[in-house]
């Protein structure tokens, strides 16, 4: 047994105390047990999220395997549902009648066309039309004869189409979840992404199962928008009919497509960028009959007006963000009208006219309080001010500012009153001079506002043959705008005729 001795016990623990007492070594021994607690927190979290919740979430939408390729899975239910075809044996009686009715059609069309080629056009350029016609009823004849059989290649097409572009990707799992390691990002991914991604899915076999419906309906109607698109009265109605019958047909391809856009992205992005990116390309899928058949742009339009037509009543109810909404509403109308980089400037319009509506009410409210007593105190006079914003709506009211009175001399110019327009400009000069003495930080404009006014009072003047009234008038005008050449050209000139 060794033993210490008494200095030896001492220098032993003095040691130990220095190195206790060492604050940067303790410092990294509690950051070093910190770091050793935080990692096997985050280790345990990072499995209970992978055993727990990516797991079944893999197996729900069939990802595990690539399972969802033979139809196992949400995923699965919904590529089979992209597939989905109906059986046009089901249609065929009708479509033969439809036929049936049509053929005779055609008959009579051709005899007309062939009559007239023989014997009633006698140009060439007559004969030339009457032959193109007829080609093309031969043509529209044997297209609509075998429209059945055509529509039944472009089903067929459409779902090799879809089969190819699924094809495209295998492998696929929803990887890097642990990284949601916070509760709260756990209960989203546990509860709230399962249960969005399941009812966008069943939209989205709902918007197929009504395709599904509508391939069958536009079945029947194919022929008699064949026949519609060779002639030209009615070559509008059949261009939409083939145009809406072709989006249907393919619309699961463009599905398809961004199906496998989100699960690419999805599969290689981790955490809530992965979640949105699934998110958003199940919610194109929902809207790719719009964006095939043009539809997009009408609802952009509604939603582009909604947004302006609302701003009044959410700025006032909402305040700033009634504005942001509208704004935002309007921006995401016209990206989907397909205004492009124009969307910006017309969103800042919202921001624009909410703007001169607020300007617009601080002014109203300085015009509703007047001064008024011994001791200025402000009085709020709503009748007052309503009164006076009535008599400025009326025409007929008494003119106050130079702005009434050039109104009135206008409209007399206008009807051959020169005399009286003159005395109106002259009024109308003589009170931005007295405007200018209460706003002398306005005066040079008010000078050029009162001499412009006075030398329009020289000019009908001088079409009234009142020569020495336009003259004084004319020197008004160059008194308080002594630069300007137009107004001293005119007064020499009129000095000149009289001699």
């Amino acid at each position: 047994m060794i033993r210490m001795n008494k200095k030896t016990t001492l220098v032993i623990l003095a040691i130990v105390l220095l190195v206790l007492s060492d604050t940067a070594l303790a410092v990294w021994v509690i950051d070093w047990v910190m770091e050793k607690i935080s990692w096997g927190f985050k280790w345990m979290l990072e499995n209970i999220v992978r055993f727990v919740i990516a797991e079944p979430i893999n197996y729900l939408l069939g990802l595990k395997n690539d399972a969802w390729k033979e139809g196992w899975g949400l995923l699965g239910i919904l590529v089979n549902a992209l597939k989905w075809n109906p059986d046009l044996s089901i249609i065929r009686p009708i479509v033969s009648e439809i036929i049936e009715v049509l053929l005779p059609l055609y008959v009579i069309a051709m005899l007309i066309t062939g009559f007239t080629w023989l014997f009633l056009s006698l140009s060439p350029e007559g004969r030339a039309k009457a032959k193109a016609m007829l080609l093309q009823l031969l043509i529209s004849m044997v297209l609509v004869s075998a429209s059945l059989p055509i529509y039944q290649f472009l089903l067929d097409l459409s779902e090799l189409l879809v089969n190819f572009v699924i094809s495209l990707v295998g492998g696929i799992e929803m990887t890097g979840w642990a990284s949601l390691f916070t509760a709260a990002s756990i209960f989203l991914v546990a509860f709230f992404f399962p249960l969005a991604i399941v009812i966008l899915l069943l939209l989205v076999v709902f918007l197929l199962v009504c395709r599904y419906i509508l391939l069958l309906v536009m079945g029947i109607l194919f022929p008699l928008a064949i026949f519609l698109y060779f002639f030209q009265l009615t070559r509008g109605v059949g261009t939409k009919l083939i145009r809406f019958t072709l989006v249907l047909i393919f619309t699961p391809v463009a599905q398809a497509i961004f199906l496998i856009f989100s699960l690419v992205a999805c599969s290689n992005e981790s955490g809530v960028v992965g979640i949105a990116l699934m998110f958003g390309g199940i919610v194109l899928m929902l809207f790719a009959p719009l964006i095939l058949a043009g539809f997009m742009k009408w609802i952009g339009g509604l939603l582009f007006a909604y947004g302006f037509y609302k701003l009044p009543e959410y700025g006032h109810k909402y305040g700033a963000w009634g504005e942001r909404a509208c704004a935002t509403m309007v921006f995401t109308g016209a990206l989907m009208a397909g205004e492009g980089a124009g969307a910006v400037p017309l969103a800042g319009t919202i921001f624009f006219l909410a703007g001169l509506e607020h300007a617009g009410e601080h002014f109203a409210e300085g015009l509703s309080e007047i001064p008024s007593g011994h001791h200025m105190e402000t009085e709020v006079k709503i009748r007052e001010f309503q009164l006076r914003r009535r008599r400025f709506r009326n025409p007929k009211r008494i003119p106050k500012t130079p702005e009434d009175f050039e109104r009135i001399a206008r409209q007399l110019r206008n009807s051959g009153e020169y005399e009286k327009a003159a005395e109106y400009y002259e009024k109308a000069a003589n009170r931005y001079i007295s405007d200018m003495k209460l706003e002398p930080s306005k005066s040079r404009e008010y000078e050029r506002a009162a001499a412009k006014n006075y030398f329009e009072a020289g000019r009908m003047y001088e079409k009234a043959n009142m020569i020495d009234k336009a003259i004084r008038e004319y020197e008004m005008a160059v008194k308080f705008d002594k630069n300007n050449v137009k107004y001293q050209t005119k007064l020499a000139d009129l000095y000149f005729k009289k001699g």
